[in-house]
């Protein structure tokens, strides 16, 4: 065997010796030496640097159960260092449950295929939708592929489902049937495109969310034959209805 070859033979196997090693580091070795945001607690590590779990982390107050991380080789085949992750509640309607593939590549971070479950009433409580009472059900998010840049991403495709929508305003409670929003980057914003349950609320909206704090939403939406009267009736303040019933929805604050 020529000696290059023996270089290259043997310089593999030092790489994978050092990965080898590197797998088999306990992880809470390395976690002690990380330095975590105030707004961060981590709970009890198990398992390898390769292959671990927390069985709690706190962020910004939301609390996420079995934290689990497997690291996958043959992300490395395509230059990637990439992790599958998941998040696993035995009560998903009452925690935040996810599961995906994050990896780090040329072109930065990003996740694809990633699977986010998230209760309705955690939303109400981390964006103090003060106008709403209350809100049941969960919000299924589905990320084919997303890349995060300034101020909100550089590459997104992904879904939202907000299966079973309830709300309660004014001590009256509404059923709103699903609503599902088509996830589109633009110029680091995110782009909404929303569609409603006609049975309950028909919906045909754009939503813009340029940069924090700005929003602008257009479209059109119509009561169904199941929407509670209250609801029905209060749209009118929405403007005139068009020809197929339809009220304008145009709000901006930038």
């Amino acid at each position: 065997m020529k000696k290059s070859n023996w270089i290259k033979f043997g310089g593999m196997g030092v790489v994978l010796y050092l990965v080898f090693l590197i797998a088999t580091i306990p992880a809470h070795l390395v976690v002690s030496q990380i330095s975590v945001p105030r707004t961060v607690q981590l709970g009890m590590v198990s398992g390898t640097v390769w292959d671990g779990k927390f069985n709690a982390v706190l962020v910004n107050g939301i609390l996420l159960k079995n934290v689990r991380w497997s690291f996958s080789p043959s992300a490395l085949l395509t230059g990637k260092l990439g992790v599958d992750f998941k998040i696993s509640n035995s009560r998903r309607s009452k925690h935040v449950s996810a599961e995906g593939f994050a990896y780090l590549g040329f072109s930065g971070f990003a996740t694809d295929e990633t699977k986010v479950n998230i209760p309705a009433a955690l939303f109400k409580q981390r964006f103090g939708l003060s106008m709403i009472d209350s809100v049941t059900g969960v919000i299924r998010i589905d990320l084919d592929h997303f890349r995060p840049d300034q101020p909100y991403c550089a590459e997104l495709d992904g879904k939202v489902k907000w299966k079973s929508a309830e709300l309660s305003v004014m001590n009256a409670l509404y059923e709103v049937g699903d609503i599902n929003l088509d996830l589109k980057c633009a110029d680091g914003g995110i782009v909404a495109q929303v569609k409603g349950d006609e049975k309950y609320l028909s919906m045909n909206v754009e939503m813009q969310v340029p940069s924090p704090g700005q929003i602008e939403v257009n479209g059109q939406i119509k009561a169904g034959e199941m929407a509670a009267p209250l609801l029905a009736n209060s749209l009118s303040f929405l403007g005139q209805a068009n020809e197929e019933g339809f009220f304008p929805v145009q709000f901006k604050n930038f």
